[in-house]
């Protein structure tokens, strides 16, 4: 097997998998999501016309008309979360209650 396989030189500017190592990368793919670009990522065509049971964190404040900051300090304190590892979501009942519970 060469040195330079993935240096560039011997095979141009962009380094190139041989042809026996292919299945290996195709299983790998398979294996691992991450390793095949886009993957991981795609979600159904008609996403949007599915009903939204929760915001994220980062939705919920423009979601309700206030700033992040408003949210943060008056909103958030006051509404149960669902937390999953780094994911955060307030389900869309919570923040009806807290408008109904705050409308003048």
């Amino acid at each position: 097997m060469p040195s330079n396989l993935f240096m560039g030189s011997a095979m141009g500017s962009r380094a190139e998998v041989p042809q026996e190592w292919a299945p290996a990368a195709r299983l790998r793919s398979l294996i691992h999501p991450r390793l095949h670009a886009g993957w991981a990522m795609r979600s159904p065509k008609n996403i949007d016309r599915l009903p939204r049971l929760a915001y994220k964190a980062t939705e919920a404040p423009f979601v309700i008309g206030v700033s992040p900051s408003f949210f943060a300090e008056h909103v958030r304190p006051e509404v149960k979360w669902i937390r999953r590892g780094r994911l955060q979501l307030v389900p869309i009942s919570e923040l009806q209650r807290w408008l109904e519970e705050n409308a003048s």
